[in-house]
């Protein structure tokens, strides 16, 4: 199976191991509330399958199938060596969920994967995203660090991420990075924003010897640059999940064509200005030019 669908498939599993465990619990409470009533003649373990799977069913339109022997053992506490490698067994493991058995085969605790997704995410909204091998690096040192000489030399598993991205696949995803400067990295952050708007508020209430700015002589200008010759790297990254485009900061920089455009606070614009690298002016930069921008050249 491709590396790729290893994230599918990890994702896959959990959803429907999910899905297993919560059809067995509504199985396990309508046993109870059914035993609390003192019929006559209770439904035994199979009818209470039944009538859980067709609730099941009609609610979500799912079919789980469940086994009667694990509801028994769910609420028994009982265990039948004799079961062996049957679905029976897979399923129950004696009183403990298979959720809660695979928890324990983990090699990360549940705490050290929230450090690990808190970190993920943290670099992510900074513009330092990790690779995949670099995650496995950081997950091969806490485990380590913990278990020791337990735990393989060669670390976790080479699609154990991928596994682990599945799990997470609704918190974290991987991205094709775009890159992003490292000086406009570092200004995302809480102090520049809170000092930027503080000192733009400012400007705007006594900008005008003291009086505030008017909307028509207030404008806003952003630029873009674009490099001919840098294409985005083919190393696949990891980010919060449910983003259109991560950023990944990197060094270069957008000297070759830049364009900068201006909009006014009232609704009007002005023309866009093109920015070229060169010693001499050149006539066909201006050629097809819809938006009558002005251009410009560098020395």
């Amino acid at each position: 199976m491709p590396k790729g669908n290893k994230q599918v498939e990890a994702a896959n599993k959990k959803k429907s191991a999910k899905q297993k465990e919560a059809a067995i619990q509504r199985a396990v409470k309508l046993y109870e509330s059914l035993a609390e009533l003192n019929l006559e003649k209770p439904p035994g373990y199979r009818m209470v399958c039944k009538m859980a799977e067709d609730e099941l069913e009609r609610e979500t339109g799912d079919k789980i199938k469940l086994c009667h022997i694990t509801i028994r053992v769910r609420l028994n506490g009982e265990f039948n060596d004799q079961l062996g490698t049957t679905e029976h067994s897979r399923f129950t493991l004696g009183v403990r969920s298979l959720i809660e058995f695979n928890r324990e085969k983990a090699w990360l605790l549940p705490g050290e994967e929230k450090i690990i997704l808190d970190f993920i995410l943290k670099l992510a909204s900074r513009g330092w995203l990790l690779s995949k091998q670099r995650t496995r690096d950081h997950i091969n040192r806490i485990c380590q660090a913990r278990l020791g000489a337990k735990f393989p030399e060669g670390g976790v598993g080479e699609c154990w991420v991928d596994r682990f991205l599945g799990c997470h696949n609704d918190l974290i995803q991987t991205y094709q990075a775009h890159p992003l400067k490292s000086l406009h990295g570092r200004a995302v952050n809480p102090f520049t924003h809170r000092r930027f708007y503080d000192l733009l508020g400012r400007t705007l209430k006594t900008g005008d010897n003291g009086s505030p700015i008017t909307k028509e002589n207030i404008y806003g200008s952003d630029e873009s640059g674009f490099q001919t010759g840098t294409g985005s790297s083919n190393e696949k990254v990891i980010g919060a999940a449910g983003k259109c485009i991560q950023h990944q900061q990197k060094t270069g920089n957008r000297e070759n064509i830049t364009v900068m455009v201006m909009i006014c606070a009232d609704g009007t614009s002005v023309p866009p200005a093109v920015i070229f690298k060169g010693s001499k002016y050149l006539v066909k930069w201006k050629q097809d030019n819809p938006t009558n921008a002005m251009y410009v050249n560098t020395r």
